[in-house]
């Protein structure tokens, strides 16, 4: 007798989140995983050894006495309404991290005053450092260094100097010159500094005429050098206060992330056409069409490489460059097929796919906007104490919003959500 109240005295109280319950009956499962190899022509099986299951915790308890709805109600809650792991206290295995994945409640009138469960856990485990998420920006990198040898070869298949040489070389100097300046004038919110550094790689468009693959690497080469320059531009987010509790700071927003570079992606829509009355302005025709078309594939080219490198702030903001990159690629894919250039509309769409992935999955775990709305204006420094708690989040609340003076905030604006 004394051995088995020995036996029950060292059980422990069960409870999950605190919420306390009786023990009936329980399980535990386990093992290794394993992967069976079986080949041909041989009796014996190689199994592999794929690492320790997850442990799992089936449990029959029951709560019961005059209080047992407002224990029921506990123990339901603590097993359907957290979405982190909690803890379980085993009578029998002791303190469990664990996640709850079915709970089942079975309560009968000829059984009053108690309510029995049937409960599953398994092992929360920890998360993996470092994740292993797939490293989409990278793809999206490499499908954009990829596309750029097939806007190339597009490009030269186009433009020719013949039947007139000077005449079309003279031609081409022109739009090239004009599409030079207008990207460096599109880039004109940049640094003083950085559009020193952006400005030859522009200007040495019409350097070459004659040389088709020479022309394109040029243009290429001019906008990714204005991509790297822009990209080197973005200030590193300072951490929060607190790794694990601290609030992230708000990063200020752009009205253009590209910083000027979508707005060339348009360029030579507004040219005069060239009537194509005589092989020498059919060919000008054919001319000036791939160098807008070059132009307008490097900007777009320019674009998605900043925005594979951006962090964005919130996810309204990483909607809002992925609608707008997702149209800009799309337009390039639909005049390549209109042009019947079949490696390039395919190339476009690869690159499209791969935007996609990226911001997609990018942008799961970023913030929300959500609307607020003050009776009086407040001052930039009490809208963030009042928002966010947090009155560091000041300048971010001044950029998302526009406003004219951080000591005058808008009555309704945005602001990250909870």
């Amino acid at each position: 007798m004394s051995d088995v109240l020995s036996w029950l005295e060292s059980l422990l109280p069960a409870s999950f989140r605190g919420a306390s319950f009786f023990v009936s009956e329980h399980t535990r499962s386990g093992g290794r995983r394993t992967s069976v190899q079986e080949f041909p022509l041989r009796d014996t099986p190689w199994t592999e050894d794929l690492g320790r299951k997850a442990k799992g915790f089936r449990i029959t308890g029951y709560v019961i006495g005059d209080s047992y709805f407002a224990d029921r109600d506990a123990l339901l809650s603590a097993c359907e309404d957290f979405n982190t792991p909690g803890t379980l206290i085993h009578p029998y295995l002791g303190l469990q991290t664990v996640c709850c994945t079915d709970v089942r409640l079975s309560e009968t009138q000829e059984r009053g005053r108690i309510a029995s469960f049937e409960m599953s856990f398994v092992e929360a485990g920890t998360q993996p450092s470092p994740t292993s998420l797939t490293d989409t920006a990278s793809a999206l990198l490499e499908g954009i260094a990829s596309l750029a040898s097939i806007i190339t070869d597009a490009f030269t298949a186009s433009y020719a100097i013949t039947p007139n040489a000077a005449f079309l070389q003279g031609q081409a100097a022109i739009l090239l010159g004009a599409a030079g300046t207008s990207a460096f004038t599109a880039l004109a919110g940049l640094a003083g500094s950085v559009l020193d550094d952006v400005q030859p790689g522009f200007t040495s468009f019409p350097a070459e005429t004659a040389d088709a693959t020479m022309i394109a690497e040029t243009v290429l080469g001019g906008f990714q050098d204005a991509a790297v320059a822009i990209v080197a531009t973005f200030p590193s987010a300072p951490p929060a206060d607190d790794p694990v509790a601290g609030t992230l700071p708000v990063p200020a927003l752009r009205a253009d992330p590209s910083y000027g570079l979508a707005t060339s992606a348009s360029w030579g829509t507004t040219l005069t056409p060239v009537n194509p009355a005589t092989p020498l302005r059919v060919q000008q025709a054919a001319n000036q069409a791939a160098i807008v078309s070059l132009v307008q594939g490097a900007a777009v080219l320019a674009t998605a490489q900043v925005y594979a490198e951006t962090d964005w702030s919130n996810a309204s903001a990483a909607s809002a460059a992925r609608s707008q990159l997702f149209d800009l690629i799309d337009t390039q894919a639909v005049a390549a097929a209109d042009a019947g250039q079949d490696a390039l509309y395919a190339a476009w769409q690869g690159v499209s796919a791969l935007m996609m992935q990226d911001f997609i999955q990018r942008a799961q775990a970023l913030p929300d906007l959500g609307p607020y709305a003050t009776q009086s204006s407040l001052p930039a420094l009490a809208l963030a104490q009042r928002i966010y708690a947090d009155a560091s989040q000041a300048d971010g609340l001044v950029a998302l919003n526009a406003a004219p003076h951080p000591l005058f905030m808008p009555l309704a604006g945005m602001a990250l959500a909870a």
